[in-house]
């Protein structure tokens, strides 16, 4: 996807603390962001509805119709913002992510807000550069969360048992799960098991469930703070040493040469200020 030849750029910044309001098929003629940093809000865009809290963050896009309504004393941030788009580049807005995503780093999140709750009365060009850097980076994480499995291996063969593992395996991977155990649990020996799924999917079950894992590390590299060991433990994996022992060994580059190389959003925070 090349979204992010797009970059989007921030009208208007509203922090509001509220008990209660509703506001029921409206739209904007811009895309609309809410940050909650206390209490909780219902929402329906669409076919999507839920409930946000602080850690979550709802993008609704423009002329579309929602509804969304304070459950409990909201304080919260509400960002409207336009893509700048180049006028050598045509994408259809109507292919962005929308709804809401959780995001894992409550603590970068929550640093985000204070950087947001301090620039509210700032006008200068830096400033409104780094807000416009933090929803990059927000925006960024909504891609990541909603893209297309594409590391995923489309079956080779209909295997209705098989297919069901794979969930399963797609489900637990942040667990410790061998492929010895999920043989079992669909009732097959290691040894059928491994040969159904690699005339279903073209490699191994544990290649695929590494692939996974190594995937996974990768958004989180770009996408948090946490410590190489933090981000093991999220992939399933036992050790920091571990993780960069498979991750080497598929990527030919260390987890933290990685993150240094491609975590362009990272130390976007603890800024001086002006």
């Amino acid at each position: 996807m090349h979204v992010w030849r797009n970059k989007p750029e921030i009208g208007i910044h509203l922090y509001s603390t509220t008990r209660q309001f509703v506001i029921e098929k409206n739209h904007y003629t811009s895309w609309k962001m809410i940050i909650p940093e206390c209490g909780s809000l219902r929402f329906e865009i669409k076919n999507q509805t839920g409930i946000a809290t602080f850690g979550d963050v709802v993008l609704f896009p423009p002329r579309i119709s929602f509804r969304h309504e304070i459950l409990s004393k909201l304080t919260f941030h509400s960002l409207f913002f336009t893509w700048f788009q180049p006028e050598d580049y045509t994408f259809d807005h109507q292919q962005y992510p929308f709804g809401k995503i959780t995001l894992e780093d409550t603590v970068r999140l929550s640093t985000i807000c204070d950087f947001f709750r301090e620039s509210l009365l700032r006008k200068d060009v830096i400033s409104q550069d780094w807000k416009n850097h933090l929803l990059h980076e927000i925006l960024y994480q909504f891609f990541l969360k909603n893209q297309p499995k594409q590391f995923t291996r489309p079956a080779l063969k209909n295997d209705r048992l098989i297919k069901q593992a794979v969930e399963f395996i797609e489900e637990h991977m942040s667990h410790p799960i061998s492929i010895k155990s999920v043989s079992s649990l669909f009732g097959l020996s290691q040894g059928q098991f491994t040969r159904r799924f690699k005339e279903a999917y073209g490699v191994s079950p544990i290649e695929y469930l590494t692939l996974l894992r190594i995937k996974k590390a990768q958004v989180l590299l770009l996408n948090s703070n946490l410590t190489i060991d933090d981000i093991a433990t999220r992939c399933g994996y036992q050790s920091g040493f571990y993780l960069s022992r498979i991750f080497s060994s598929k990527i030919n580059i260390t987890p933290s040469q990685y993150r240094k190389e491609h975590g362009s959003f990272i130390g976007f925070f603890h800024v001086a200020q002006p």
